[in-house]
């Protein structure tokens, strides 16, 4: 009997001298116990750093003169059930009622799933440190937020950056349209009736100082995924529907926002709506 021959994925791989891309970053990334010692020297020396320190303790995201307040976090808009019965409901969304979602959930998942929920103080010398909705390296929070709003009751369509700091929103461009989606997303059979999306950017800046680099880029994709489960959860929750994608073009993403790019890297994309559950059969159970 012929053996079965195995698929060889490795043709598939781009490589560097031979060796495939993501297996150079993560060794390259990787702790043993020689740069174990360097990365600690790196963080200590971060935290001495007064530069450093002042965006760690002193955090105040910058507020646009036309910056869009957001209600007030309210805890009465999700379903009396308890977390293990959100965890089970929780399923991937990719069919969505044309219905707008309200202003007050909308703050509320922003701020459940990024949000500020309380503070640290880590000596007597030093301001509060702010501690977030998910697991952030060293407290810094490496993300940006950047909403795309398309059916929000209260809030104008238009691509917007979220300000966890002070629960608001910077706007960055006005007057969005779903044809400009194919601009940001391979992804488009998603975005059908999407009430708003959430375009993750990683800011390598403070993470990477502290962290060597590399260590500090795994990091920051380690709390994107955080910070979706809890886009995830919260929509659930709140009788929503949300599906991450890995879609996004990178490149086209920075240019039609017309951002600063250096340093900042696209990592996720998620889209929410309210479930159409004639046309998605994943929510029989």
């Amino acid at each position: 009997m012929d053996k079965q021959k195995r698929f060889d994925y490795s043709l598939v791989y781009k490589t560097i001298n031979g060796i495939p891309v993501h297996e150079f970053f993560h060794d390259n990334s990787s702790l043993n116990e020689v740069n174990a010692i360097n990365i600690s020297t790196g963080i200590d020396n971060a935290l001495r750093d007064d530069r450093f320190r002042v965006h760690l303790y002193q955090n105040e995201n910058f507020v646009s003169e036309s910056a869009v307040a957001l209600s007030h976090p309210d805890e009465s808009f999700f379903l009396d059930e308890s977390l293990p019965s959100v965890l089970l409901k929780r399923r991937s969304v990719r069919a969505f009622a044309d219905e707008p979602v309200s202003g007050k959930v909308f703050s509320n998942l922003l701020y459940f799933s990024f949000g500020i929920n309380g503070h640290y103080n880590e000596t007597k010398e030093h301001t509060r440190m702010n501690l977030y909705a998910f697991p952030t390296a060293g407290g810094i929070c490496s993300l940006m937020f950047y909403v795309v709003v398309l059916n929000v009751d209260g809030i104008a369509n238009g691509i917007y950056l979220y300000n966890p700091i002070r629960h608001c929103l910077n706007i960055i461009r006005k007057n969005f349209i779903y044809d400009e989606y194919s601009n940001l997303t391979t992804s488009l059979s998603l975005t059908a009736n999407v009430a708003f999306s959430i375009h993750i950017v990683g800011d390598m800046k403070y993470t990477g100082y502290k962290y060597d680099g590399n260590r500090g880029y795994r990091f920051m994709h380690l709390e994107a995924g955080h910070a979706v489960q809890n886009i995830y959860l919260t929509s659930t929750g709140m009788s929503l529907g949300a599906i991450a994608s890995g879609g996004f073009l990178d490149n086209a993403f920075f240019k039609f926002l017309n951002i600063d790019c250096e340093q900042k890297f696209l990592i996720y994309e998620v889209f929410v709506g309210t479930p159409d559950f004639s046309v998605d059969y994943r929510f029989e159970r």
